[in-house]
């Protein structure tokens, strides 16, 4: 089953919020006879947005939905078993356009893209980004891929094969964090040398003449933490080692919790 929708607006007071050129999505209706919300391809083609900030900091999205009564609360009903199954969803070509009260907030997003795939059920979750890139201006700065596996099941969360390139850096990586009563987690990440230039825009006084190569590797295992990172140029090595038995407490509550380390 084919549907496709053209020259979508959606008007809030004297703004036209998004202007979507097409959306277009094939789906299969006999799944839902098996409890599974199946969509084989969703695509959203030419999507403008206008996103405006108020004087109380407030944007014209937030107008768009109607807040309910603050003290009321929904019963709760029981969740039937259910799957939501997405193999391809694709952004094409879309545009943010912003007016901001914060000068480090972009004045607009363009060239945006994004290229996914999801699967969704009580038991486990799964996104697998292949693509997504962005460019914006005032400041101006370039993501040329971001992509990632994320798993998450009753045993373990997964992120696998993590990259994120930008016109001068790039970062990638792998984690996972198992969810028993051991609460084991591992982290490994390497950033290829910095160039700091690219952040100068809301990091105007870090000047950094060396180029480093970054690698770090931590481990979690219940309330003990354990890292170690390490800075490469050239010939020159920085190397730091990092240890706690309370970083988990620390971060939930700082206010309460002194860290050790």
């Amino acid at each position: 089953t084919h549907l496709s929708l053209k020259n979508i607006q959606l008007i809030s007071g004297n703004d036209t919020v998004p202007i979507i050129s097409q959306v277009n999505a094939r789906y299969n209706l006999w799944a839902l006879r098996h409890k599974t919300l199946e969509i084989d391809t969703l695509e959203i083609i030419d999507p403008r947005i206008l996103l405006k900030q108020t004087n109380d900091t407030t944007w014209n999205v937030q107008q768009l939905v109607k807040p309910g009564p603050e003290n009321e609360k929904p019963e709760p009903t029981a969740t039937p078993e259910f799957c939501v199954l997405l193999p391809v969803f694709r952004l094409v070509n879309g545009e943010i356009s912003v007016q901001a009260n914060d000068s480090l907030i972009p004045r607009k997003i363009e060239n945006l893209n994004t290229t996914l795939s999801a699967f969704w059920s009580e038991n486990e979750q799964r996104l697998q980004l292949s693509h997504f890139s962005l460019k914006t201006l005032r400041p101006d700065f370039t993501m040329s891929q971001l992509e990632f596996l994320l798993t998450r099941t009753n045993r373990f969360i997964s992120l696998k094969d993590f990259r994120l390139q930008t016109a001068k850096n790039q970062l990638q990586g792998n984690a996972e964090l198992e969810n028993d009563s051991a609460q084991k987690g591992l982290a490994a990440f390497e950033v290829s040398p910095v160039e700091t230039k690219e952040f100068s825009f809301f990091l105007p006084d870090l000047i950094i003449a060396a180029r480093p190569k970054i690698k770090i590797n931590a481990r979690m295992e219940q309330d003990s933490t354990w890292a170690v990172v390490e800075l490469t140029d050239n010939n020159q090595q920085i190397h730091f080692q990092f240890s706690s038995d309370n970083l988990e407490d620390y971060l939930l509550d700082p206010s309460e919790n002194e860290l050790n380390y």
